[in-house]
Protein backbone atom coordinates (compact mmCIF):
# COMPACT_ATOMS: atom_id res chain seq x y z
CA UNK A 1 0.00 0.00 0.00
CA UNK A 2 0.97 3.65 -0.26
CA UNK A 3 -0.21 4.98 3.10
CA UNK A 4 1.77 6.88 5.71
CA UNK A 5 -0.40 6.46 8.82
CA UNK A 6 0.14 8.15 12.18
CA UNK A 7 -1.90 7.48 15.31
CA UNK A 8 -2.35 10.51 17.59
CA UNK A 9 -4.34 10.85 20.84
CA UNK A 10 -5.21 7.12 20.77
CA UNK A 11 -2.59 5.85 23.23
CA UNK A 12 -1.52 6.84 26.73
CA UNK A 13 1.92 5.74 27.88
CA UNK A 14 2.29 3.12 25.14
CA UNK A 15 3.93 0.60 25.38
CA UNK A 16 4.55 0.77 29.15
CA UNK A 17 0.89 1.11 30.08
CA UNK A 18 -1.56 -1.71 29.43
CA UNK A 19 -4.96 -0.32 28.42
CA UNK A 20 -7.68 -1.41 25.98
CA UNK A 21 -6.96 1.61 23.74
CA UNK A 22 -3.23 0.93 23.73
CA UNK A 23 -3.84 -2.72 22.87
CA UNK A 24 -6.27 -1.98 20.05
CA UNK A 25 -4.04 0.72 18.55
CA UNK A 26 -1.06 -1.62 18.52
CA UNK A 27 -3.13 -4.41 16.95
CA UNK A 28 -4.33 -2.10 14.16
CA UNK A 29 -0.85 -0.62 13.68
CA UNK A 30 0.82 -4.00 13.36
CA UNK A 31 -1.87 -5.17 10.97
CA UNK A 32 -1.29 -2.08 8.82
CA UNK A 33 2.46 -2.70 8.85
CA UNK A 34 1.73 -6.21 7.64
CA UNK A 35 -0.35 -4.68 4.81
CA UNK A 36 2.66 -2.65 3.66
CA UNK A 37 1.80 0.74 5.17
CA UNK A 38 4.19 3.00 7.03
CA UNK A 39 2.91 3.38 10.61
CA UNK A 40 3.88 5.52 13.63
CA UNK A 41 2.26 6.00 17.05
CA UNK A 42 2.42 9.34 18.87
CA UNK A 43 1.23 9.14 22.49
CA UNK A 44 -1.23 11.67 23.91
CA UNK A 45 -0.12 15.27 24.18
CA UNK A 46 -0.94 15.35 27.90
CA UNK A 47 2.35 13.51 28.42
CA UNK A 48 3.38 10.52 30.47
CA UNK A 49 4.81 10.05 33.93
CA UNK A 50 7.21 7.51 32.40
CA UNK A 51 8.98 10.13 30.24
CA UNK A 52 11.65 12.47 31.58
CA UNK A 53 12.78 14.14 28.34
CA UNK A 54 10.67 16.62 26.35
CA UNK A 55 10.24 14.06 23.55
CA UNK A 56 11.26 10.43 23.46
CA UNK A 57 11.42 8.32 20.31
CA UNK A 58 11.71 4.54 20.46
CA UNK A 59 10.46 1.40 18.75
CA UNK A 60 9.15 -1.98 19.82
CA UNK A 61 9.38 -4.89 17.39
CA UNK A 62 9.66 -2.53 14.45
CA UNK A 63 6.84 -0.16 15.47
CA UNK A 64 8.08 3.42 16.06
CA UNK A 65 6.44 5.56 18.71
CA UNK A 66 6.92 8.99 20.31
CA UNK A 67 6.15 10.05 23.87
CA UNK A 68 6.02 13.41 25.63
CA UNK A 69 6.94 14.53 29.12
CA UNK A 70 4.13 15.34 31.55
CA UNK A 71 4.46 18.83 33.04
CA UNK A 72 3.18 20.06 36.39
CA UNK A 73 1.60 23.10 34.72
CA UNK A 74 -0.97 21.43 32.50
CA UNK A 75 -1.62 24.32 30.08
CA UNK A 76 2.06 25.03 29.59
CA UNK A 77 2.74 21.32 29.09
CA UNK A 78 -0.01 20.94 26.52
CA UNK A 79 1.23 23.90 24.45
CA UNK A 80 4.84 22.72 24.57
CA UNK A 81 3.90 19.16 23.66
CA UNK A 82 1.59 20.35 20.87
CA UNK A 83 4.48 22.29 19.34
CA UNK A 84 6.69 19.21 19.59
CA UNK A 85 3.96 17.09 18.00
CA UNK A 86 3.74 19.53 15.06
CA UNK A 87 7.50 19.23 14.53
CA UNK A 88 7.23 15.44 14.53
CA UNK A 89 4.32 15.46 12.07
CA UNK A 90 6.21 17.77 9.69
CA UNK A 91 9.18 15.42 9.82
CA UNK A 92 7.06 12.29 9.30
CA UNK A 93 5.05 13.63 6.36
CA UNK A 94 6.03 11.95 3.09
CA UNK A 95 5.57 13.37 -0.42
CA UNK A 96 5.14 10.04 -2.16
CA UNK A 97 2.54 8.56 0.25
CA UNK A 98 -1.01 9.21 1.44
CA UNK A 99 -0.53 11.07 4.73
CA UNK A 100 -3.23 10.06 7.21
CA UNK A 101 -3.84 10.74 10.90
CA UNK A 102 -6.01 8.41 12.98
CA UNK A 103 -6.85 10.08 16.26
CA UNK A 104 -8.74 9.41 19.46
CA UNK A 105 -11.14 11.99 20.84
CA UNK A 106 -9.84 14.46 23.43
CA UNK A 107 -11.95 17.26 24.91
CA UNK A 108 -13.85 19.04 22.15
CA UNK A 109 -11.95 22.35 22.23
CA UNK A 110 -8.64 20.46 22.20
CA UNK A 111 -10.00 18.29 19.39
CA UNK A 112 -10.87 21.37 17.30
CA UNK A 113 -7.42 22.91 17.82
CA UNK A 114 -5.63 19.73 16.87
CA UNK A 115 -7.80 18.97 13.82
CA UNK A 116 -7.26 22.53 12.55
CA UNK A 117 -3.49 22.09 12.84
CA UNK A 118 -3.56 18.68 11.17
CA UNK A 119 -5.47 20.16 8.22
CA UNK A 120 -2.87 22.92 7.83
CA UNK A 121 -0.12 20.29 7.88
CA UNK A 122 -1.89 18.50 5.02
CA UNK A 123 -3.08 15.28 6.66
CA UNK A 124 -6.36 13.49 6.08
CA UNK A 125 -7.77 13.05 9.58
CA UNK A 126 -10.19 10.55 11.08
CA UNK A 127 -11.31 9.24 14.44
CA UNK A 128 -11.52 5.83 16.07
CA UNK A 129 -14.87 6.04 17.86
CA UNK A 130 -15.02 3.38 20.57
CA UNK A 131 -17.77 4.88 22.76
CA UNK A 132 -20.70 7.27 22.66
CA UNK A 133 -19.47 9.10 25.77
CA UNK A 134 -22.45 11.44 26.20
CA UNK A 135 -24.40 8.33 27.26
CA UNK A 136 -21.94 7.08 29.88
CA UNK A 137 -23.79 7.17 33.19
CA UNK A 138 -20.78 7.86 35.40
CA UNK A 139 -19.79 11.08 33.57
CA UNK A 140 -21.23 14.29 34.97
CA UNK A 141 -20.79 18.09 35.04
CA UNK A 142 -18.65 20.01 32.54
CA UNK A 143 -17.24 16.79 31.12
CA UNK A 144 -20.76 15.59 30.35
CA UNK A 145 -21.58 18.84 28.51
CA UNK A 146 -18.34 18.56 26.54
CA UNK A 147 -19.19 15.02 25.44
CA UNK A 148 -22.74 15.98 24.46
CA UNK A 149 -21.42 18.77 22.21
CA UNK A 150 -18.71 16.50 20.85
CA UNK A 151 -21.06 13.63 19.98
CA UNK A 152 -23.35 16.09 18.26
CA UNK A 153 -20.70 17.82 16.13
CA UNK A 154 -17.29 16.07 15.95
CA UNK A 155 -17.88 14.37 12.59
CA UNK A 156 -18.29 17.62 10.70
CA UNK A 157 -14.60 18.47 11.18
CA UNK A 158 -12.88 15.27 10.02
CA UNK A 159 -12.53 13.19 6.85
CA UNK A 160 -13.50 9.70 8.02
CA UNK A 161 -14.80 7.77 11.04
CA UNK A 162 -13.85 4.32 12.33
CA UNK A 163 -16.72 3.28 14.65
CA UNK A 164 -16.38 0.17 16.81
CA UNK A 165 -20.06 -0.79 16.74
CA UNK A 166 -23.13 -0.69 14.51
CA UNK A 167 -24.81 1.66 17.03
CA UNK A 168 -22.05 4.26 16.67
CA UNK A 169 -21.99 3.74 12.91
CA UNK A 170 -25.69 4.54 12.77
CA UNK A 171 -25.30 7.65 14.96
CA UNK A 172 -22.51 8.95 12.71
CA UNK A 173 -24.46 8.73 9.45
CA UNK A 174 -25.67 12.30 10.00
CA UNK A 175 -22.11 13.55 9.33
CA UNK A 176 -22.08 12.10 5.79
CA UNK A 177 -18.46 11.01 6.08
CA UNK A 178 -16.83 7.79 4.94
CA UNK A 179 -17.01 5.10 7.63
CA UNK A 180 -15.46 1.71 8.21
CA UNK A 181 -16.46 -0.29 11.26
CA UNK A 182 -13.36 -1.51 13.10
CA UNK A 183 -14.63 -4.04 15.66
CA UNK A 184 -12.88 -5.52 18.64
CA UNK A 185 -9.53 -7.09 17.71
CA UNK A 186 -7.11 -9.75 18.87
CA UNK A 187 -4.23 -11.88 17.63
CA UNK A 188 -5.40 -15.38 16.83
CA UNK A 189 -2.80 -18.09 17.28
CA UNK A 190 -3.49 -21.74 16.53
CA UNK A 191 -6.33 -23.16 18.63
CA UNK A 192 -5.46 -25.59 21.39
CA UNK A 193 -7.89 -27.16 23.92
CA UNK A 194 -8.02 -26.24 27.60
CA UNK A 195 -5.29 -27.70 29.78
CA UNK A 196 -7.01 -30.55 31.64
CA UNK A 197 -4.27 -30.65 34.26
CA UNK A 198 -5.16 -27.26 35.74
CA UNK A 199 -5.70 -27.36 39.51
CA UNK A 200 -9.30 -26.20 39.90
CA UNK A 201 -11.95 -24.89 37.46
CA UNK A 202 -13.00 -21.24 37.58
CA UNK A 203 -15.08 -18.56 35.91
CA UNK A 204 -13.34 -15.26 35.14
CA UNK A 205 -14.28 -11.60 34.80
CA UNK A 206 -11.85 -8.97 33.53
CA UNK A 207 -13.13 -5.46 34.21
CA UNK A 208 -12.42 -1.99 35.47
CA UNK A 209 -13.81 -1.07 38.88
CA UNK A 210 -15.96 1.54 37.12
CA UNK A 211 -18.31 -1.34 36.27
CA UNK A 212 -19.06 -2.04 39.93
CA UNK A 213 -22.45 -3.61 39.17
CA UNK A 214 -20.80 -6.23 36.95
CA UNK A 215 -18.39 -7.20 39.72
CA UNK A 216 -21.23 -7.53 42.24
CA UNK A 217 -23.48 -9.55 39.95
CA UNK A 218 -20.59 -11.90 39.11
CA UNK A 219 -20.10 -12.67 42.78
CA UNK A 220 -23.85 -13.01 43.37
CA UNK A 221 -24.18 -15.42 40.43
CA UNK A 222 -21.33 -17.52 41.76
CA UNK A 223 -22.94 -17.63 45.21
CA UNK A 224 -26.17 -19.00 43.69
CA UNK A 225 -24.12 -21.58 41.80
CA UNK A 226 -22.27 -22.72 44.93
CA UNK A 227 -25.50 -22.96 46.91
CA UNK A 228 -26.83 -25.30 44.23
CA UNK A 229 -23.60 -27.29 43.83
CA UNK A 230 -21.83 -27.12 47.20
CA UNK A 231 -19.48 -30.00 46.32
CA UNK A 232 -18.19 -28.23 43.22
CA UNK A 233 -14.50 -27.27 43.16
CA UNK A 234 -15.23 -24.10 41.19
CA UNK A 235 -13.93 -20.67 42.06
CA UNK A 236 -13.98 -17.26 40.39
CA UNK A 237 -11.16 -14.92 39.39
CA UNK A 238 -11.45 -11.16 38.92
CA UNK A 239 -8.84 -9.27 36.92
CA UNK A 240 -9.45 -5.68 37.97
CA UNK A 241 -8.05 -2.30 37.02
CA UNK A 242 -8.90 0.99 38.66
CA UNK A 243 -8.11 3.29 41.54
CA UNK A 244 -6.75 1.78 44.75
CA UNK A 245 -9.77 2.98 46.73
CA UNK A 246 -12.14 1.29 44.28
CA UNK A 247 -10.16 -1.96 44.46
CA UNK A 248 -10.50 -1.81 48.24
CA UNK A 249 -14.27 -1.42 47.91
CA UNK A 250 -14.36 -4.52 45.71
CA UNK A 251 -12.28 -6.42 48.27
CA UNK A 252 -14.64 -5.35 51.05
CA UNK A 253 -17.61 -6.60 49.02
CA UNK A 254 -15.89 -9.96 48.57
CA UNK A 255 -15.36 -10.27 52.33
CA UNK A 256 -19.13 -10.41 52.78
CA UNK A 257 -19.43 -13.43 50.48
CA UNK A 258 -19.80 -16.84 52.18
CA UNK A 259 -17.50 -18.17 49.43
CA UNK A 260 -14.79 -15.53 49.77
CA UNK A 261 -12.05 -18.17 50.01
CA UNK A 262 -12.89 -19.18 46.42
CA UNK A 263 -12.58 -15.65 45.01
CA UNK A 264 -9.24 -14.30 43.75
CA UNK A 265 -8.36 -10.79 42.58
CA UNK A 266 -5.55 -10.04 40.12
CA UNK A 267 -4.13 -6.61 39.32
CA UNK A 268 -1.49 -5.23 36.95
CA UNK A 269 -0.41 -8.61 35.65
CA UNK A 270 1.71 -9.12 32.50
CA UNK A 271 -0.26 -9.66 29.32
CA UNK A 272 0.99 -13.22 28.84
CA UNK A 273 -0.26 -14.11 32.33
CA UNK A 274 -3.61 -12.50 31.56
CA UNK A 275 -4.00 -14.59 28.40
CA UNK A 276 -3.05 -17.69 30.39
CA UNK A 277 -5.83 -16.94 32.89
CA UNK A 278 -8.28 -16.60 29.99
CA UNK A 279 -7.01 -19.77 28.38
CA UNK A 280 -7.52 -21.93 31.47
CA UNK A 281 -10.89 -20.51 32.51
CA UNK A 282 -13.99 -22.69 32.29
CA UNK A 283 -16.05 -19.66 31.24
CA UNK A 284 -15.32 -15.99 30.58
CA UNK A 285 -17.85 -13.46 31.90
CA UNK A 286 -18.75 -10.23 30.07
CA UNK A 287 -22.20 -9.05 31.25
CA UNK A 288 -23.98 -6.27 29.34
CA UNK A 289 -26.94 -4.13 30.31
CA UNK A 290 -29.72 -2.80 28.10
CA UNK A 291 -28.34 0.74 28.09
CA UNK A 292 -27.11 3.01 25.30
CA UNK A 293 -23.67 2.91 26.90
CA UNK A 294 -23.43 -0.89 26.52
CA UNK A 295 -25.09 -0.84 23.09
CA UNK A 296 -22.53 1.65 21.81
CA UNK A 297 -19.41 0.06 23.22
CA UNK A 298 -18.04 -3.29 22.12
CA UNK A 299 -15.63 -4.52 24.76
CA UNK A 300 -12.13 -5.31 23.52
CA UNK A 301 -12.08 -8.07 26.13
CA UNK A 302 -14.53 -10.12 24.04
CA UNK A 303 -12.01 -10.48 21.21
CA UNK A 304 -9.29 -11.44 23.68
CA UNK A 305 -11.65 -13.90 25.34
CA UNK A 306 -12.63 -15.74 22.15
CA UNK A 307 -9.04 -15.77 20.87
CA UNK A 308 -8.26 -18.28 23.63
CA UNK A 309 -11.06 -20.64 22.63
CA UNK A 310 -12.94 -20.49 25.91
CA UNK A 311 -16.72 -19.85 25.97
CA UNK A 312 -18.00 -16.36 26.74
CA UNK A 313 -21.01 -15.62 28.97
CA UNK A 314 -22.78 -12.42 27.98
CA UNK A 315 -26.06 -10.75 26.93
CA UNK A 316 -27.59 -10.08 23.52
CA UNK A 317 -26.85 -6.35 23.66
CA UNK A 318 -25.31 -4.16 20.98
CA UNK A 319 -23.09 -5.94 18.48
CA UNK A 320 -23.22 -9.25 20.34
CA UNK A 321 -26.25 -10.13 18.20
CA UNK A 322 -24.22 -9.39 15.07
CA UNK A 323 -21.73 -12.17 15.76
CA UNK A 324 -22.96 -14.58 18.47
CA UNK A 325 -25.80 -17.07 18.89
CA UNK A 326 -26.71 -18.72 22.17
CA UNK A 327 -25.57 -22.33 22.49
CA UNK A 328 -23.64 -22.11 19.21
CA UNK A 329 -20.64 -19.87 19.76
CA UNK A 330 -21.47 -18.21 23.12
CA UNK A 331 -23.66 -18.47 26.20
CA UNK A 332 -26.13 -15.60 26.01
CA UNK A 333 -28.18 -14.80 29.11
CA UNK A 334 -31.78 -13.73 28.61
CA UNK A 335 -31.44 -10.88 31.08
CA UNK A 336 -28.95 -9.02 33.24
CA UNK A 337 -29.54 -10.90 36.48
CA UNK A 338 -27.67 -13.16 38.88
CA UNK A 339 -30.24 -15.90 38.28
CA UNK A 340 -29.70 -15.84 34.50
CA UNK A 341 -25.91 -16.07 34.84
CA UNK A 342 -26.14 -18.75 37.53
CA UNK A 343 -28.18 -20.84 35.10
CA UNK A 344 -25.40 -20.57 32.53
CA UNK A 345 -22.74 -21.46 35.11
CA UNK A 346 -24.82 -24.57 35.84
CA UNK A 347 -25.09 -25.48 32.15
CA UNK A 348 -21.33 -25.25 31.76
CA UNK A 349 -20.75 -27.31 34.91
CA UNK A 350 -23.15 -30.05 33.86
CA UNK A 351 -22.01 -30.24 30.22
CA UNK A 352 -18.28 -29.39 30.01
CA UNK A 353 -17.77 -30.95 26.58
CA UNK A 354 -20.55 -28.82 25.16
CA UNK A 355 -18.85 -25.77 26.71
CA UNK A 356 -15.59 -26.71 24.98
CA UNK A 357 -17.41 -26.95 21.65
CA UNK A 358 -19.08 -23.56 22.12
CA UNK A 359 -15.71 -22.05 23.06
CA UNK A 360 -14.13 -23.44 19.90
CA UNK A 361 -16.96 -22.07 17.75
CA UNK A 362 -16.45 -18.68 19.40
CA UNK A 363 -12.78 -18.91 18.48
CA UNK A 364 -13.73 -19.55 14.83
CA UNK A 365 -16.07 -16.54 14.91
CA UNK A 366 -13.27 -14.35 16.25
CA UNK A 367 -10.84 -15.67 13.66
CA UNK A 368 -13.31 -14.68 10.94
CA UNK A 369 -14.28 -11.22 12.18
CA UNK A 370 -11.82 -9.98 14.85
CA UNK A 371 -8.39 -11.00 13.55
CA UNK A 372 -6.26 -7.87 13.57
CA UNK A 373 -4.39 -8.73 10.36
CA UNK A 374 -7.56 -9.32 8.31
CA UNK A 375 -9.34 -6.21 9.62
CA UNK A 376 -6.26 -4.01 9.11
CA UNK A 377 -5.92 -5.11 5.49
CA UNK A 378 -9.47 -3.91 4.91
CA UNK A 379 -8.65 -0.65 6.73
CA UNK A 380 -5.54 -0.09 4.61
CA UNK A 381 -7.58 -0.37 1.42
CA UNK A 382 -10.27 1.94 2.87
CA UNK A 383 -7.68 4.60 3.71
CA UNK A 384 -6.12 4.38 0.24
CA UNK A 385 -9.48 5.22 -1.31
CA UNK A 386 -9.68 8.52 0.62
CA UNK A 387 -7.38 10.07 -1.97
Amino acid sequence: MNNNIIFVETTDGFPKKFTANNSKTELIARGLLNAGDNVTIINKIQGSEFIHKDVEQDSINGLTYYSFKRYNTERFGYIKNLINQCKILKKLKQKNRNNILIMGQPYFLVFLIEVFIYKILGYKTGITKTEWPSQIKSIEGIKKIDYIISDFAFGYFIDFILPISSYIEEQCKKFHKRQLRIPILARFSQYSPINSTQSKPYFLLCSTTAYKENIHIFIESFSLFMNKYPNSEFGIKLVLSGKDEDIKLAQQYILHSPFKERIEIYRQIPYNILLSLYKNATGLFIPLQDTIQDKARFSQKIAEYVSTGRPIITNNIGDIEQYFIDDENAYIAKEYSAEAYYNIFSRIYLAPEEANKIGYNGYLTGLKYFDNVKVSQELSLFLSKLF
